[in-house]
């Protein structure tokens, strides 16, 4: 049996769905972040942070689809879509961070000052933002070649990662559908219905003649009366039939 639409829950179930949609969506964050600052940081060469960034990124598409499979399969796609992106954009925010940082360790002259791991994350987000406030700026082909990618990622991901939830979000909805279909409605009844509740809260169906009107537009128009299988010629009543043993009259010799 399919659960009852988002729309159907009441006030209470509504609150309840969203707390924890942002309990997820926070606790998945500070897990993200924490972790950030919590793993180790190695002088990394320029094309090992090239492969972190690879690596980070299948990490990252890996998470999304799931998320994607788990929108289609969700009770209430769309909640599940907020909170999928709630979760994807932080990711990708820390993955790159955690690439600035190594790219910053392994050559102080990376960046235009040393990044710590706030500073790190704080040139990750204005990237993201596209603010570029201009106070730290990478040095060398290799970091500014990584933040161009940021860039056209900021850019396409974050409209693809919007446009394929919002699809999953869709699909899930259509799979609802399917599996409890609307009850039809008759065209009178949907036809009147709104003029009986503009109108006398008393009368019924039954008692508006326009029903009766539309109810017999819609029911088959009968065929041709039955024709009578005697002939014409035959007589119907006594009267138009002959006398017994009258003829017409002989005229005389």
């Amino acid at each position: 049996m399919a659960p009852p639409r988002f729309d159907e829950l009441t006030k209470k179930q509504r609150r309840r769905l969203l707390g924890r949609a942002i309990g997820r969506v926070s606790a998945t964050t500070v897990l993200l972040f924490g972790l950030y600052y919590v793993l180790p940081v190695e002088n990394k060469t320029e094309t090992s942070a090239v492969v972190m960034l690879g690596v980070g990124l299948v990490v990252f598409v890996a998470a999304l689809a799931f998320q994607v499979r788990q929108i289609i399969n969700a009770d209430y796609p769309q909640l599940r879509a907020v909170e999928a992106a709630g979760i994807a954009v932080p990711l990708l925010v820390i993955v790159f961070a955690f690439v600035y940082l190594n790219l910053s360790v392994g050559d102080g002259d990376t960046f235009s000052e040393p990044l710590s791991r706030s500073g790190s994350l704080y040139f990750t987000i204005t990237v993201l933002s596209t603010v570029g406030f201009g106070d730290i700026t990478p040095i060398g082909d290799t970091p500014r070649l990584i933040v161009s990618l940021q860039m056209m990622l900021d850019l396409v991901l974050i409209g693809f990662i919007l446009r394929l939830l919002t699809g999953a979000a869709r699909t899930g909805l259509q799979r609802q559908q399917v599996t409890t279909p609307d009850q039809p409605t008759t065209t009178a009844t949907a036809t009147v219905a709104p003029l009986l509740a503009a109108g006398d809260p008393t009368s019924s169906l039954d008692d508006a003649p326009l029903v009766h009107d539309l109810i017999a537009a819609e029911e088959p128009t009968a065929g041709p009366a039955p024709t009578d299988p005697r002939s014409p010629a035959e007589p119907t009543t006594e009267r138009d039939a002959p006398a017994a043993g009258t003829g017409p009259e002989r005229s005389g010799p």
